[in-house]
């Protein structure tokens, strides 16, 4: 497996209301869309179980294939 070595450069930012603020309203946004997306996921795995005729395990296992996939399109 190939190796990506990345270099950040870390940047002080002062401690201040305004920018607990700007955190908050992040970390918000990342975990609404987190939820989103793993509701998504599960009614994909219902669908694919209950109207497809899938095995649960099956189910489960193509989803995460599919994530794997778009994985590795969103972060080329």
């Amino acid at each position: 497996m190939e190796t990506e070595t990345r270099l950040f450069k870390m940047i002080a930012v002062p401690i201040t209301e305004a920018n607990i603020r700007i955190g908050k309203e992040y970390n918000r946004q990342a975990l609404e869309g987190m939820l989103k997306f793993l509701e998504a996921l599960y009614e994909d795995v219902l669908h694919d179980v209950e109207s497809e005729g899938l095995d649960p395990l099956d189910a489960i296992k193509s989803e995460l294939a599919e994530i794997h996939r778009l994985k590795e399109a969103w972060l080329r």
